[in-house]
C-alpha cells in the first residue's frame, strides 16, 4: 500500500535537515524520504525558495572536477535503485534553468597532487604544455587553486621564471609531488593580487585603461559590471567610454 506522506511534512522534514548544518543534497533527501529525487527538487526549488522565499543556496564549488563526477555517479546509482512514487500535491514542472559553462577535462591523479600540494604546501613538479605548444617542465609552489569560467588554475611561484604565474591544471600533463615543502610569502595577499583582475590575469603592474565604444555597442555593455573600478562615461555623440584600472599583458 502506498505511504501517505503529505507535502508540508516533507517541507519540515527538508527544513530540519538543512538546519542541522550537514549540506543534504536531492539525492540524500529523497532517499531518507522515499521519495523521487525530482520531488525534492521540486519542493526545493519550487515551493521552498520561490513560493517561500526560504534562504536556501546551491553550491557548485565541485562541479568541473574529478570529485563532482565521482559523487555524481554514485548518486545515480543511489537514484536509480530508489522506487518511483508519485505525491498526491505533485508541483508544475520546474520553469527555471541555469547552464553552466563548459568545464575542462581534468585528470583525476593530477587533480588529487596538485591539490595535495597546496593543501600540504608541498612542491610540485609538472610537465605543463599549452595547446600548440611544446611541453615544458616546471618546479611550482602552489599558493591558492581558484576556478574560473570552467577551468581550475593554479596561482603558484615557478622557480623556472622566478615569479608567480597561473597553470590551468587542464594542461597539466604530469604531476609529481616533491618532498620539499615551500612556505607562503607574507607579502602574498591573493586578495589583492586579484583585485585587479581581468579575466585570468593576475599580478603585475595595474595600467588604467579607457576604451570608447560605438553607439551601437553601447546598449551592449550597460547590460552587465565589467569590472570592479569600472566607471562608464556617456558621449553627446552617442559613444561611450569604459574606464578601468587593470592587468595588461602583452
Amino acid at each position: 500500500m502506498k505511504k501517505y506522506k503529505p507535502q508540508h511534512k516533507r517541507l519540515l522534514f527538508i527544513d530540519n535537515r538543512i538546519s542541522e548544518g550537514n549540506f543534504p543534497n536531492c539525492s540524500t533527501l529523497a532517499e531518507e524520504w522515499e521519495v523521487s529525487s525530482k520531488t525534492i527538487q521540486r519542493d526545493i526549488v519550487e515551493y521552498m525558495r520561490y513560493r517561500l522565499n526560504a534562504p536556501i543556496e546551491y553550491s557548485a564549488q565541485d562541479r568541473g572536477t574529478p570529485l563532482y563526477d565521482r559523487l555524481s555517479s554514485v548518486y545515480k546509482k543511489i537514484e536509480d535503485s530508489l522506487p518511483e512514487k508519485q505525491d498526491d500535491m505533485e508541483l508544475p514542472n520546474a520553469r527555471f534553468s541555469v547552464f553552466s559553462p563548459p568545464s575542462t577535462t581534468i585528470d583525476p591523479e593530477i587533480w588529487d597532487r596538485a591539490f595535495n600540494s597546496v593543501r600540504n604546501r608541498q612542491q610540485l613538479k609538472i610537465s605543463y604544455q599549452s595547446p600548440g605548444k611544446k611541453i615544458f617542465r616546471r618546479t611550482i609552489d602552489p599558493y591558492h587553486a581558484i576556478r574560473y569560467d570552467g577551468d581550475w588554475y593554479l596561482i603558484a611561484y615557478c622557480h623556472n621564471r622566478k615569479s608567480i604565474r597561473t597553470f590551468s591544471l587542464s594542461r597539466i600533463i604530469k604531476a609529481a609531488i616533491l618532498e620539499n615543502s615551500f612556505d607562503i610569502p607574507e607579502d602574498f595577499d591573493f586578495e589583492k593580487i586579484s583585485s585587479s583582475r581581468f579575466g585570468i590575469q593576475w599580478g603585475g603592474n595595474e595600467e588604467s585603461v579607457s576604451i570608447r565604444f560605438s553607439a551601437e555597442a553601447t546598449p551592449y555593455l550597460l547590460e552587465r559590471n565589467w569590472h570592479p573600478s569600472q566607471e562608464i562615461s556617456e558621449q553627446p555623440d552617442g559613444t561611450t567610454i569604459l574606464n578601468l584600472k587593470t592587468i595588461v599583458s602583452f
